[in-house]
């Protein structure tokens, strides 16, 4: 039985989850630690928007950063010691940073990487020499490389349309984003040697956000295509997809663990909070992390 065809069997599970009490604030776009046991994500819980680490294990949100700022969507290098992430001014300038980060939640060594005016949504490179990230250009936004060795030369490719999200093939040999066009809004890929790109999704859609398995052939993705943001897996080789959710409320951001066997996610509830969800591709268990979870300390 594919992965995709055990998918089929979950949404039942998924419609069947009930709606958790409103509460107050947000945990969204996490990212994975290369242990497969952390998270590392944005969020709200404590009024601000900063960082937190969530222990997939011992079921426990923990904030790491509450700085003066708005600071969001962490990456994990993938020596699991470094994080990247955007941070946003009282002037609404985005610049990238660079940070140590414990697996007990301690942050330390915080330097800024980019020049700004707006860069955000940063991703490191398999090996940890360079980071893609979104970049404010002449008509919307546009993808940039920073090579992290050396003189830390920059590498922008600039469109004629917004071109966002971006991250990694696992091999490092292309990039993956989401671009609006007059056509429509779909996820492609960028190949780093030949500049060469291709549409990863239907031109069904619109699509956003989308992510890689481990082993690149299974995309993760959201589209629109219902009417409302539910999440998608693609098999890239077939063609064969799945939807994962139906649901009221938009669901995105998907990333695979690093061992391929779990889907995280944020979804919105209700349009009132936002919460991180897990679920075992294997088994259908389903995991919710929230600021209920959090314990009000830092």
């Amino acid at each position: 039985m594919s992965l995709l065809t055990r998918i089929s069997t979950l949404i039942g599970l998924l419609l069947a989850m009930g709606v958790a009490a409103a509460e107050t604030g947000d945990l969204k776009h996490p990212d994975w630690h290369p242990d497969g046991r952390l998270l590392v994500a944005e969020g709200s819980c404590a009024g601000s928007i900063d960082l937190y680490l969530i222990d997939v294990e011992k079921k426990t949100v923990q904030l790491v950063w509450d700085g003066t700022q708005t600071e969001g969507y962490p990456r994990w290098f993938y020596d699991g010691k470094r994080i990247a992430f955007h941070q946003i001014d009282d002037k609404r300038e985005s610049r990238i940073f660079l940070a140590k980060l414990s697996p007990e939640g301690d942050i330390s060594d915080v330097v800024r990487i980019s020049e700004g005016p707006f860069d955000i949504e940063p991703a490191p490179s398999p090996d940890g020499s360079w980071i893609v990230y979104s970049q404010r250009g002449e008509k919307g936004l546009d993808i940039a490389l920073l090579d992290l060795s050396g003189e830390r030369t920059s590498r922008v490719w600039k469109t004629e349309s917004a071109e966002n999200f971006p991250s990694w093939h696992p091999g490092g040999s292309a990039i993956t984003f989401y671009a609006r066009k007059p056509s429509g809004t779909q996820i492609y890929s960028r190949e780093l040697e030949s500049d060469q790109i291709k549409a990863l999704t239907p031109g069904e859609g619109p699509n956003f956000v989308g992510h890689l398995s481990p082993d690149g052939g299974l995309l993760a993705y959201s589209s629109e295509r219902s009417g409302d943001r539910e999440l998608y897996i693609r098999d890239l080789l077939t063609g064969e997809e799945q939807r994962v959710t139906e649901r009221a409320g938009r669901d995105g951001y998907a990333k695979f663990s690093p061992g391929g066997d779990y889907l995280a996610w944020h979804s919105v509830i209700d349009e009132k909070f936002t919460e991180i969800r897990l679920l075992n591709l294997e088994s259908g268990e389903m995991s919710e992390f929230s600021c209920r979870d959090w314990s009000g300390e830092r």
